[in-house]
């Protein structure tokens, strides 16, 4: 492999291992090479690292650090994979969480390396000048009433504020998908509590409802492919999912509310306390 190897394409197969391990966690069907993690020479990058990058730069403290960073990203990756064979989905789970840790790490100083060494442009200052990260602050003009929901959509806001700022700080895609994908698992656990409490009740609205979640899902996975693959940057992201978060919330949550209580169902104990619980 030659030194002007791809390594965003690289550091996007770490992401996607990771994308497609916590699929198979969550009863998905992601596909995993299992060869290519129990050994860390045979990758793409750990070919490179073993071969050529290990010719050139072998005396590099830096490259030291990356070939084992890259070996203990293996090392966990093997571990979380035999925790899931053996039915232990937990314990994987757990490993997972460290593995996603220590691979920010990683990917971090593959970003150091190749652009120290490879001389790597940056984004240029003209773009980032233009983006400016205002944080969403959360007010009770936003509450519902409901606390369990009124919490998880002060999560929502918090992830969604954790992306603008790693769109600031120009962090790499692969960073910024990870970030969007935990948005979006959270998003999904949301609409589901939310869904099936509607449900419950009987709420007329809920086909519209559920209709906008199925949107809101279907946008955020979009958009995060097309962030793997280079085609979105998330300059525009941010400030579109803050907005319809909001309007979402003022609008379209307001309106079962108005439902509820003109019903007078009762939410913040009994069985919504414990279905809340359960997707908590």
């Amino acid at each position: 492999m030659a030194t002007n190897l791809d390594w965003e394409q690289l550091k996007m197969a770490h992401l996607v291992w990771r994308i497609n391990f916590r699929s198979l966690l969550n009863g998905g069907s992601g596909r995993l090479e299992d060869s290519k993690i129990k050994d860390h020479t045979q990758c793409d990058m750990g070919k490179w690292l073993h071969g050529e990058g290990g010719i050139k730069f072998g005396h590099d403290r830096q490259f030291q650090d990356l070939v084992e960073y890259h070996k203990i990203f293996h090392e966990m990756a093997t571990t979380a994979y035999t925790q899931f064979a053996a039915g232990d989905k937990v314990q994987a789970n757990s490993t997972l969480e460290r593995i996603t840790d220590h691979s920010n790490a990683l990917m971090n100083l593959i970003d150091q390396f190749k652009t120290k060494t490879f001389q790597t442009p940056v984004v240029p200052e003209a773009k980032t000048a233009s983006y400016q990260f205002i944080p969403f602050a959360w007010t009770r003009d936003f509450e519902i009433g409901i606390s369990q929901i009124d919490d998880q959509h002060k999560m929502l806001v918090s992830l969604t504020n954790e992306l603008g700022e790693a769109i600031h700080m120009r962090r790499a895609n692969h960073m910024i998908s990870e970030v969007i994908y935990k948005l979006e698992e959270y998003t999904r656990t949301h609409f589901s509590a939310e869904e099936t409490m509607l449900e419950t009740i009987g709420y007329a609205g809920l086909y519209e409802h559920r209709k906008k979640h199925t949107e809101f899902i279907d946008f955020l996975s979009s958009y995060r492919a097309q962030v793997i693959n280079g085609k979105k940057d998330g300059y525009d992201l941010h400030d579109y999912l803050g907005k319809w978060l909001i309007n979402h919330i003022q609008k379209s949550d307001r309106e079962y509310v108005t439902d509820m209580n003109s019903r007078k169902q009762p939410v913040e104990s009994g069985l919504f306390s414990r279905l809340f619980k359960v997707f908590s």
